[in-house]
């Protein structure tokens, strides 16, 4: 998104207006942004932002906190829905083998009503197409629902988390992450809308002046938005975003 010139307190940008978004930032208030439309002040924290090249583009951009997707999910709806103002998001962690009902109430739900269902065969994508989600996910997205992918970040190892191969290291989460992503697409492909990062970190690097996890996260967003031009990203730092 456009990300305004005017300085905000200490080390913030703000974004105001009606600025066009590639991510989406849900957390203590409320909707931050969407893609198809960012409304109102955000403050983005990273001083890297501030003049640099990257600075008029929404690659990556530190979420604003995303724990509210879990308690009460609110997403603007799109410009084309007929009278909903606003969509529920819903992290539908449920296997359609064993609850084929949830599915079907979430699937069979007033229309309009459910923005985006976030799926999660086991901890991302597995190693192989599952009939039961690839139907329930065909199922929601002819319904209009925008299903996410599910991938783990790990906190970039940032907090202990190893990855499958056993590593904490940030590179190899990266490339674990990038791996599922490219794997949601070659199971999945047809029914997903986009991908929604989890355990992002709510800082912008492991310490004062740091952007390291920044840019991480814009590095798997490029990677993510080169591929797939047209698909929603979301970042879940299931926290408070600390300001810089």
């Amino acid at each position: 998104c456009r990300i305004g010139s005017d300085r905000v307190g200490s080390g913030r940008i703000r974004a105001g207006g009606n600025r066009c978004c590639d991510e989406v930032s849900i957390g203590d208030h409320g909707l931050a942004g969407r893609r198809d439309m960012l409304r109102g002040p955000m403050e983005v924290p990273c001083e890297r932002w501030k003049r640099s090249t990257r600075a008029g583009r929404c690659a990556g951009a530190l979420a604003l906190g995303l724990a509210g997707l879990y308690a009460a999910p609110v997403v603007k709806a799109a410009s084309s829905a007929p009278a909903a103002s606003q969509q529920i998001a819903i992290p539908s962690y449920i296997h359609p083998g064993a609850d084929p009902a949830a599915w079907d109430r979430l699937i069979g739900s007033e229309p309009g009503k459910v923005g985006i269902a976030v799926a999660n065969v086991m901890n991302g994508p597995d190693n192989e197409r599952k009939d039961e989600w690839a139907s329930v996910m065909k199922r929601a997205h002819d319904a209009d629902i925008k299903v996410l992918g599910y991938v783990d970040t790990g906190y970039f190892g940032g907090t202990g988390m190893h990855t499958r191969l056993g590593s904490t290291r940030p590179e190899d989460w990266l490339s674990q992450a990038q791996q599922d992503v490219n794997s949601w697409y070659e199971l999945y492909g047809d029914e997903l809308g986009g991908i929604f990062f989890d355990d992002g970190q709510n800082a912008c690097g492991p310490e004062d002046g740091s952007n390291r996890w920044a840019e991480l996260q814009a590095e798997l967003n490029e990677f993510q938005k080169r591929r797939h031009p047209d698909s929603l990203t979301v970042l879940n730092p299931g926290t408070v975003v600390r300001p810089s």
